[in-house]
């Protein structure tokens, strides 16, 4: 049985059964409370890949695929950067699980173990194999901060390492065997091999390595078996996808939001180059930071300047705080640290490595293989994936592992690391599983119709949100919005500035975060630069995983008041002589929403303003009012807008009339409005057809509830408010805003009461946490801001 599975009497260096049973068995342990996780990072990219996959892995439905809300016309899943096997894995799972697979993430999930547990015996094989430190440090590497979040996801970056892993453990051990057990480690080599390469296009590298190594040893029949067994399929699988959609995986015509050229261009930014540096650093001290105080203690032999080189990384911290550069947190400022201290252990590693004759040419290899994906990592790519960070952290683990010597003294040190570690992973895990339960809508006590709610949101936000029926904002959609849900700290796209500038805040939901570490900052949602995919400690102490705002989205009536400065004009006094009248027209229902940018001269007018919506029945008919407003002029401020909101109307395509009068009004006393002559718009003022654009903003608020929409309002008393209005009419000067008398070109073009749209949650912009704009905006008390800790 050893000699399938463990090591023999001719193999002291290899796994015991007794070992390799202890691994799983800790693997199982660690995993399975995790296995609840809901959807993480790109989950639902891979379960929408594996939902497009026909049976046959090289053939895909072609259909429109929205990626961060645009539109990608007759896309093909091979158009990205991932060959088929994970999503193909996937396919098979959804279909094992039935149509109601989105309930039980779980299995599928747990169904992920086995990569964990390969990466593990494959890392802890070739730990015995290489150096002469025991296998279980493997535990420190994979159940650590970086990997264990990572396994538990359903992407591809963890199943790469462990087929890399896992393909060097298995062909070593079939080159030390000969007969049905060196049949048996073939095998398995080859499937791993075979598996990388279909993974990841950067599971090549491992059959650059397998070969060398094979050759190396002399075994070049079972190494040419082995490059045939893997090349052959993969080419015949690029020939078949080139066959039924006419493209070349990774190398597809490029579109503008997938395009390798674009990706490139976004990672050779200077800024972006030295962002991706820094999380290089920093997951090397995350992952094995640990390590690195008894390295510097064991190999000072050649005198003091090594240890001191590795003492740099102290140095960095301390010099953080001047230069205004890094990460918020002490914790990871000391990864940081402990990264930079490996960095000084390269050249004392390379030195080590060169002397082992057996393995030199392998460690060369290797390294060359794992420096090369740290060149492109920082220089190449748009972002900090995993997917090239683990591998390189791997070869780094086994390069320092190398250079330690098997002495008592260090190996409590070890024990010591490795517990922290992974007490570390799995905190971090357990964080990562909080903050994707929070990215669940369907947790949220949502005081509407999910159908009627447009989300914004990656991950599990976009998942649990279409699956409760909520339509995912897509560019140049904004005029469809009623309902808006944001959150803070997921991904997401950017919302149009001038969507937030309708939006008025209902609600707002916090779920919190039980565990010790957060991994996000309290008021910025995940950054992939700086907490690459979000998968490393940012802070301990316990928080907030997830805010939500729900917000309401008005429909203009009219187009944006945009005016040029140089043909604003003032109208004229408003008096009961000189009244001020327009006609309009919508196709929404339930207009609810006046804004006028009034003018008072500069002065107090003490007089009243009447502000009348009526239906327009025609010059032969008399109007019939439908809700008016009257505006006591001595509190209004010059040059700001006057917002009024009453209940909704009954307005679509229905022909209405605003008025505005003053009957107490003299000329001295009275205010008067904006008008950007540089537009043709209708309109009258004391009788006589006027040509422009007056400063007035009309809003409507589609109900689908016909219950909620007035057919026919009953007409308010003079000077007093509308039953069921939120708050009396109120008016708020433009922030910065002087107060000129009139007339006055430079006068505001647009201003905002209520929200902001400068302060507009959009994407790479830090969310206040409050309600946007100066003073919060008048509330209906059918929906009151409350604020909910789930």
């Amino acid at each position: 049985m050893n000699a399938y599975f463990g090591s023999d009497s001719g193999h002291e260096q290899d796994l015991s059964i007794g070992s390799i049973l202890a691994i799983i068995f800790i693997c199982l342990v660690a995993y399975a409370p995790l296995a609840d996780t809901g959807i993480l990072n790109d989950d639902r990219v891979f379960l929408d890949y594996a939902a497009r996959l026909t049976w046959n892995p090289a053939r895909s439905e072609v259909a429109d695929y929205v990626f961060h809300g645009q539109v990608l016309r007759d896309f093909v899943v091979f158009e990205s950067t991932h060959p088929p096997l994970i999503p193909y894995y996937l396919r098979l799972l959804q279909t094992a699980l039935g149509p109601q697979w989105g309930d039980h993430l779980f299995f599928m999930h747990l169904a992920f173990a086995p990569f964990l547990i390969l990466a593990a015996l494959g890392c802890a094989g070739l730990i015995r194999r290489t150096t002469e430190q025991p296998g279980w440090l493997a535990l420190a590497l994979v159940l650590g901060p970086l990997f264990l979040p990572n396994a538990v996801t359903l992407m591809a970056d963890v199943p790469l390492f462990a087929f890399w892993v896992g393909g060097l453990w298995f062909w070593e051990r079939a080159m030390d065997r000969s007969g049905r057990a060196a049949v048996v480690q073939y095998t398995l080599a080859l499937f791993c091999a075979w598996c990388a390469v279909f993974t990841a296009y950067q599971g090549l590298g491992l059959l650059v390595l397998m070969a060398l190594r094979g050759v190396g040893r002399g075994r070049v029949g079972e190494t040419l078996v082995l490059t045939i067994a893997v090349l052959a399929p993969f080419v015949l699988w690029l020939g078949q996808v080139y066959y039924n959609h006419g493209i070349f995986p990774y190398f597809a015509p490029p579109r503008e939001a997938l395009s390798i050229t674009t990706e490139v261009n976004k990672g050779l930014v200077l800024e972006n180059i030295w962002a991706k540096t820094r999380v290089m650093v920093l997951y090397l001290g995350a992952a094995l930071g640990f390590f690195a105080p008894f390295s510097t203690a064991f190999r000072g032999q050649d005198g003091p300047a090594y240890p001191l080189l590795a003492c740099l990384g102290w140095g960095w911290v301390l010099v953080l705080p001047f230069v205004g550069v890094g990460f918020p947190g002490w914790l990871p400022w000391l990864f940081t640290a402990l990264g930079l201290a490996f960095v000084a252990l390269i050249p004392r590693a390379l030195k080590e490595l060169a002397t082992d004759r057996e393995y030199a040419l392998w460690w060369f290899t290797l390294l060359v293989w794992a420096g090369g994906m740290a060149m492109f990592q920082m220089f190449l790519a748009a972002f900090a994936s995993p997917r090239y960070n683990l591998l390189l952290l791997g070869a780094t683990f086994l390069a320092l592992l190398k250079t330690l010597p098997a002495v008592p003294a260090i190996r409590g040190g070890l024990l010591l690391a490795t517990l922290l570690s992974v007490v570390l992973g799995w905190t971090t895990a357990q964080s990562e599983r909080t903050f994707s339960h929070a990215q669940d809508l369907s947790r949220l006590p949502l005081p509407e119709d999910p159908s009627q709610i447009h989300v914004v949101g990656e991950m599990g936000v976009r998942f649990t949100g279409e699956r409760l029926g909520m339509t995912y904002l897509q560019k140049g959609e904004e005029q469809k919005v009623r309902r808006l849900l944001i959150p803070h700290r997921t991904d997401r796209i950017a919302v149009d500035p001038s969507l937030m500038e309708r939006a008025e805040l209902v609600q707002s939901f916090e779920i919190e975060n039980p565990w010790p570490i957060q991994l996000r900052d309290e008021t910025t949602h995940t950054n992939f630069y700086v907490h690459a995919r979000g998968i490393l400690p940012y802070r301990f102490g316990r928080g907030i995983a997830e805010r939500y705002d729900l917000y309401r989205v008005y429909q203009p009536v009219l187009p944006p008041w945009q005016p040029e400065a140089s043909a604003l004009r003032p109208l004229g006094p408003i008096t009961a002589d000189a009244p001020f009248a327009m006609n309009f027209m919508t196709a929404h229902d339930g207009l609810t929403r006046l804004r006028i940018n009034l003018a008072t001269y500069n002065r107090i007018n003490r007089s009243t303003l009447i502000v009348t919506i009526e239906d327009d029945n025609g010059p032969d008919e008399q109007a019939r009012p439908l809700w008016r407003q009257t505006v006591d002029a001595a509190t209004l401020q010059d040059n700001a807008w006057l917002q009024l909101d009453f209940e909704p109307l009954a307005s679509a395509r229905r022909p209405l009339r605003l008025t505005l009068t003053s009957p107490d009004a003299a000329v001295d006393s009275a205010v008067t409005l904006w008008v950007d002559g540089g537009n043709s718009f209708d309109f009258n003022y004391a009788g006589v057809p006027q040509a422009g654009r007056p400063a007035v903003e009309l809003f409507c608020l589609p109900r689908t509830e016909a219950s909620a929409v007035q057919g026919n309002p009953p007409l308010p008393t003079p000077g007093a408010p509308v039953e069921g209005e939120p708050t009396p009419a109120t008016s708020e000067p433009a922030e910065g805003e002087p107060t000129p008398a009139l007339p006055n070109p430079d006068a505001p073009s647009d201003t905002e009461t209520g929200n902001d749209a400068g302060e507009s949650p959009t994407e790479n912009q830090p969310d206040s946490g409050e309600n946007p704009g100066d003073d919060p905006p008048p509330q209906d008390p059918a929906n009151e801001f409350g604020h909910f800790l789930l």
